[in-house]
């Protein structure tokens, strides 16, 4: 472990900083500082970038209820779980002044996630990898007993989203709009017309190219088996950037399950209920 440490950080052109920032930095992310645990099984980059922010129930378009943030993220190296993980603090920008979907949620995540991996590529000696999401999101379903609790979608492409949206129970829907369908073909006779299709599985098959902008699970995860609501925010149709996970109570043992959930997902082998193949056959 010491060795692997001692590949990442003692490189001649890598300097610490302690003592904060003297200039703010820009939109992309510069590092800050770094830290080593006791444990050596965790190394802790923290990074910075500006975000102009609205004050608390400020006017979005009133340049007097904005104001230049400094907006922290940390990284961490896990070599236990072999997870890169990025943290950023909820925030929220004024959209109204432009109409670049950058400034939009959840993609201004994501772009702060692609500018941290662009800049921890050059301090780390191995090629970081994208987990597959579809695995995490099976995984929590299957064997962390998680719920579906709604989805939010944009009903169009042109249309205006942010996640003040309200959730649509889609499972609840699909599930019923699906059994009053199987019904109608039932007493016409004609059973040929669905063969047993469920709609929420051509659903979820088709997510990856359809409006979903986010969903929201609630599991049963940490020591004490509460109950956590866990989003993952997706962006825009056919959105570039990888998915983020939203997790509001961030304690210790919720994270600890989470990275378990991560690192297991990505070897346990799942049978997919979602595979439009199947379904299809």
């Amino acid at each position: 472990m010491q060795s692997r440490l001692r590949d990442i950080l003692d490189r001649s052109d890598f300097a610490f900083l302690f003592n904060g920032i003297s200039n703010p930095p820009g939109r992309a992310c510069e590092l800050e500082s770094v830290r080593v645990f006791d444990s050596d099984d965790t190394v802790s980059f923290l990074f910075s970038c500006t975000r102009v922010l609205v004050v608390p129930d400020g006017e979005t378009r009133s340049l007097e209820h904005l104001f230049l943030a400094r907006i922290p993220v940390i990284v961490r190296y896990l070599f236990r779980y072999a997870l890169v993980e990025i943290s950023i603090p909820h925030f929220s920008e004024p959209a109204g002044f432009s109409t670049n979907s950058s400034h939009r949620t959840p993609e201004r995540y994501q772009a702060i996630t692609t500018y941290t991996r662009s800049e921890l590529q050059q301090i780390l000696p191995h090629r970081i990898r994208a987990i597959n999401f579809a695995k995490l999101t099976l995984y929590l379903e299957a064997h962390c007993d998680a719920v579906d609790m709604g989805w939010r979608i944009e009903p169009q492409e042109e249309a205006e989203f942010d996640l003040t949206q309200s959730l649509i129970p889609l499972k609840k829907i699909l599930g019923s709009f699906s059994k009053q369908l199987k019904d109608e073909c039932q007493r016409r006779g004609r059973n040929d017309l669905l063969s047993g299709l469920n709609l929420y599985q051509v659903f979820r098959a088709l997510k990856e190219d359809s409006y979903t902008y986010s969903l929201v699970l609630q599991a049963p995860i940490g020591r004490r088996g509460g109950e956590y609501l866990i989003s993952a925010l997706y962006g825009p149709r056919n959105a570039a950037g990888d998915p983020i996970l939203f997790v509001p109570d961030n304690n210790r043992s919720v994270i600890e399950s989470i990275r378990d959930a991560v690192n297991q997902s990505q070897i346990v082998e799942i049978i997919n209920p979602y595979d439009l193949d199947a379904l299809l056959a």
